[in-house]
């Protein structure tokens, strides 16, 4: 049986790293905060920062904070298994969506920041919910009539966009100039 995620975290050291970061909420997701961990689980966290300059950075800045802030988590969550983060800054809505309904909030900069990130997961999940089905809409539609034809290894509905005349600039553009 896997221990208890309160014997796994120094709650002065996730503090400290909460304000070295500039993070506003520490969540528990996953097996641990559904209770479901085994001797194998490792702890899944999600974070959010208030960095003014975060993403503003360059890559290379970007991922040494991001595994600097990894590291230090690491140290104040003694996860058997190590643990698994995510930045709720670049999340997608389904991620969102996913720690906001099952999530436990270990750090928050005020007893409301969960509530207010669980809100606002919530509506990105549903404004994008057309999108998603679409694509599932989509994906059945291209899985149903099989793969589109290739020729001159170009997809076929390129040369009809380019015998069409639609083709201008853009993505279409280039099949304007397909032999």
């Amino acid at each position: 049986m896997a221990p208890s995620i309160l014997q796994l975290i120094d709650e002065s050291r996730l503090r400290q790293v909460a304000s070295r970061y500039e993070l506003d909420l520490i969540v528990l997701f996953g097996s641990y905060a559904k209770g479901r961990a085994h001797d194998d689980s490792d702890v899944d966290l999600a974070v959010r920062t208030t960095r003014p300059d975060y993403g503003a950075r360059g890559p290379e800045e970007e991922a040494r904070w991001e595994m600097d802030l990894f590291a230090d988590l690491g140290g104040a969550v003694a996860a058997p298994e190590g643990i698994d983060l995510v930045l709720l800054n670049r999340a997608d809505s389904t991620l969102l969506f996913e720690v906001a309904r099952e999530g436990a909030p270990l750090f928050q900069t005020d007893r409301d920041a969960f509530h207010r990130f669980r809100s606002l997961a919530a509506r990105r999940f549903y404004d994008d919910a057309k999108h998603r089905r679409w694509g599932r809409e989509e994906l059945g539609r291209r899985l149903t009539r099989g793969p589109r034809p290739i020729r001159d290894g170009v997809p076929e509905a390129a040369h009809d966009v380019a015998a069409s005349g639609r083709a201008g600039g853009g993505v279409a553009g280039w099949a304007g100039r397909l032999p």
